[in-house]
């Protein structure tokens, strides 16, 4: 399934900056020059300057690399667990620390279609994740007082083999900052909630075993429900300014009363289809034109706590057009009728209904449209046989109850000419129409014109 990505320039940026070393152990084998000739900073109004072995910082850089349109290379200088760069399913209720903030997640900033992590680029400051999972154990690592317990298991060894939650936060802002200067037009990082089928968010689910605290994992997910832009409230009631923005399955119009404002497919941390989700990789949800084309990556953040008023109901698919059943109408225009030995005319009009879609059984109207309208020509013969006109000249003899039907031009308006040489007697024409949903008028005694020739 490998496909070639689009040829284009080679290109990359690059930032350097400077991180606290909060690690105990970081610092001390600093100060006693283990770590070689790399040297320590302080910060300074003028910035961040060199400090030999005394400082309490460390420089380092975070990077981007494009190699055409379709590729980027994300460098961050050290091992980053996934939360941090991905983004993950964890809300604030469920941190170990949550007066730390939450830093942005860079990959949601990147704009290729195909997006690689490159770890320790450039540097090594040890690992890396977001500043709320730190907890700081018993080893001396760490000396802040912010974080005392870790009731939900976020705490990690690797913790003593970093520069700290500050460091990783730091990294992942100017990561972001980094991508940032060519954003992806198509993406938006909203605060929202990920939707079940019965209506119920994401809050109230448990996750598997095998994933830690509850979190807000979309197992289960049909829709996203997302916050407007600045707001951390979601409103059930349809019409509300703060109702928010619904981006469902296919195959759900509603939950209850309120419609969708979207249908799309479900996205992973890349923002690119998920095909296995929604599950643990699931990060959002993509919109596509009729093309194929995307026209809006959602990102779901499920971190900050959001405000919900009132529940939405259980989903509803999306209504389907109601079904036509009633046939079209047509008639002469007697008034515009000519005919003699060597020259026929008729014109006419026809038209459609259409059908009424109903609340109750979840189907929309459609309006009504003649597909095409057709017309036999015939003189009698005698014995129940009439000889009818044929597609373009002459005549086929047939029974008079089995019509030779001719379609003829335009609908309403409709209009049919033939010239020839025409034999005396009786004829009669009959008309009928047929609409897009495949329903044929049945010829009646007021589509059915009499003359003699």
């Amino acid at each position: 399934t490998a496909r070639p990505v689009r040829v284009g320039p080679v290109s990359g940026r690059r930032t350097t900056f400077c991180v606290p070393l909060e690690n105990n152990l970081f610092r001390a084998v600093a100060a006693i020059g283990i770590f070689g000739r790399r040297q320590t900073y302080r910060q300074t109004p003028a910035g961040c300057v060199p400090s030999g072995t005394s400082g309490d910082q460390v420089q380092t850089s975070v990077a981007m690399l494009d190699v055409g349109p379709d590729l980027q290379f994300i460098v961050n200088p050290g091992e980053a667990f996934p939360g941090l760069m991905l983004g993950g399913p964890w809300g604030q209720e469920d941190a170990s620390c949550p007066n730390r903030p939450n830093p942005p997640v860079p990959t949601w900033h990147a704009r290729a279609t195909y997006r690689f992590q490159v770890g320790l680029g450039d540097d090594m400051i040890g690992y890396q994740k977001p500043a709320w999972s730190f907890f700081h154990d018993t080893q001396g690592s760490y000396t802040m007082t912010d974080c005392t317990s870790d009731p939900h298991n976020h705490g990690h060894g690797l913790e003593d083999e970093s520069v700290g939650p500050t460091g990783s936060n730091l990294v992942a802002q100017n990561l972001t900052a980094l991508l940032d200067g060519e954003a992806d037009l198509t993406a938006q990082i909203r605060q929202g909630r990920y939707v079940k089928a019965d209506g119920s968010l994401t809050d109230a689910y448990s996750a598997p075993a095998d994933q830690g605290a509850p979190g807000h994992f979309p197992n289960g997910a049909v829709a996203i429900w997302l916050a407007a832009p600045g707001s951390s409230t979601l409103n059930a009631q349809p019409g509300r300014p703060d109702s928010g923005t619904i981006v469902a399955l296919p195959n759900v119009g509603s939950f209850g009363g309120r419609r969708v404002d979207g249908n799309g497919s479900f996205m992973d941390f890349d923002g690119g289809p998920d095909l296995m989700g929604p599950g643990i990789m699931t990060r959002g949800m993509l919109v596509r034109s009729a093309g194929g084309g995307v026209v809006r990556r959602y990102y779901v953040d499920v971190y900050p706590p959001i405000t919900v008023s009132g529940t939405l109901g259980h989903a509803i698919p999306p209504p389907v057009p109601c079904r036509d059943r009633t046939p079209p109408t047509s008639s002469f225009k007697r008034s515009a009728l000519r005919w003699s030995r060597t020259r026929i005319a008729l014109t006419g009009s026809a038209s459609d209904r259409g059908c009424t879609g109903s609340a109750a059984a979840n189907t929309y109207s459609v309006p009504g449209r003649v597909a095409h309208v057709e017309i036999a020509v015939a003189r009698t013969i005698g014995g129940g046989n009439c000889r009818f006109f044929r597609v373009h000249h002459g005549f086929t003899t047939r029974p008079c109850a089995l019509p030779r039907w001719l379609r003829v031009h335009g609908a309403s308006p409709w209009v049919f000419t033939r010239h020839g040489r025409f034999p005396a007697g009786s004829y009669f024409v009959l008309l009928r129409s047929i609409d897009a949903a495949g329903n044929r008028e049945s010829p009646e005694t007021a589509n059915r014109l009499t003359f003699t020739l």
